[in-house]
């Protein structure tokens, strides 16, 4: 994809026909509102120009850099935080939509690994299983941190969905 130069927050104004954006749904006028986790409110045009590049940079190949600047403008337009998981047979994607997940984990275990599923919650429903561990949080893989570097991300990125909690009045 492109974007308008000087224009803030940056915005998709074209999208390659045959490019990995495409093939992930972006679409043109949609604004980037997050870049490797780093969220871009309250920045200006060049410094989310600057980060953008520091990005592409510390990437090893171009085509890698469209693939996750695609699917992270895909997660943010839609709201939703693909979690995936190692299931100990191989892996399971699970994209939820609203906060809580609905699950549970043990404190300062790595990986972050499911010891319980809310009865009734939306981890529940989208089929969460005990045991499965954390592999990969919004785009960002989670094999090489800390338990406390896991557990930022996946709140940050649980932060950005729709509370169903809030939304019902509890």
């Amino acid at each position: 994809f492109h974007f308008a130069s000087g224009i803030s927050p940056i915005s998709v104004s074209s999208v390659q026909a045959e490019g990995p954006a495409a093939a992930a749904g972006v679409q043109v006028g949609w604004s980037i509102s997050c870049i490797a986790g780093v969220p871009l409110e309250g920045m200006d045009y060049q410094q989310q120009l600057n980060l953008l590049v520091e990005q592409v940079e510390a990437l090893e190949s171009g085509g890698a850099l469209e693939a996750a600047m695609s699917m992270r403008l895909l997660q943010q337009a839609a709201q939703t935080l693909p979690i995936v998981f190692d299931t100990g047979s191989g892996t399971a994607t699970v994209v939820f939509d609203e906060a809580p997940l609905g699950f549970k984990f043990l404190p300062h275990r790595n990986p972050i690994t499911v010891c319980g599923v809310d009865v009734g919650g939306h981890a529940e429903a989208k089929g969460v299983q005990v045991g499965w561990s954390i592999l990969q949080a919004g785009g960002m893989e989670m094999k090489e941190l800390s338990f406390g570097d896991e557990l930022m991300i996946l709140k940050r990125r649980v932060s950005q969905l729709p509370n169903i909690e809030t939304q019902n009045g509890s």
